[in-house]
């Protein structure tokens, strides 16, 4: 569960508040839009759950399952889920997409305190599964489910090529 409690943020090193007293939980599986008009603190909300040194939090707690993230380094945060993707990513050149999200998938297993994995050989050999990785259900292995969803996000890159920069979608 996500659950902040009176937070009040400012930008650092200025007295500008922009957050006063926000309180918000969302349940496990829930899903939650935050809404409203332009100047009124979503991306900042955004930017203090993701680590952003930018912001102050002068009150207040964000807990990620009874944990204060606001203790929490970037990286600590996002390798326990939370983390900022931007809406147009950047192409990168030489950097093909299922290279990155196998990156980002391993790197998110090496949080898990599970080590290097190369998922397309984990779901030939069928390891037992991490420890930290959830059950999946019926017959499907472990590494087959985490390839799946891989698939899945490609997919979505592919029905929308100029939101991800592929060359397609620059012609």
């Amino acid at each position: 569960m996500l659950e902040i409690n009176n937070l009040h943020v400012k930008i650092a090193d200025e007295d500008k508040v922009i957050l006063r007293n926000l309180t918000l939980k969302v349940a496990k599986g829930e899903v939650a839009a935050i809404m409203g008009p332009n100047g009124s603190g979503k991306s900042t909300l955004s930017y203090v759950i993701a680590g952003k040194p930018d912001y102050e939090v002068t009150d207040g707690e964000v807990l990620l399952d009874g944990v204060n993230i606001l203790e929490m380094a970037p990286d600590e945060r996002a390798a326990a889920g939370l983390f900022l993707a931007f809406q147009y990513p950047m192409e990168i050149p030489g950097v093909a997409t299922m290279t990155f999200l196998k990156a980002a998938m391993n790197a998110g297993l090496q949080a898990l305190d599970w080590g290097h994995v190369d998922i397309y050989e984990a779901e030939k050999h069928n390891p037992p599964r991490p420890r930290n990785l959830p059950p999946v259900s019926g017959n499907i292995t472990w590494a087959r489910h985490l390839l799946g969803r891989i698939e899945g996000l490609m997919k979505r890159f592919e029905a929308y090529p100029a939101v991800f920069g592929s060359k397609e979608g620059k012609r």
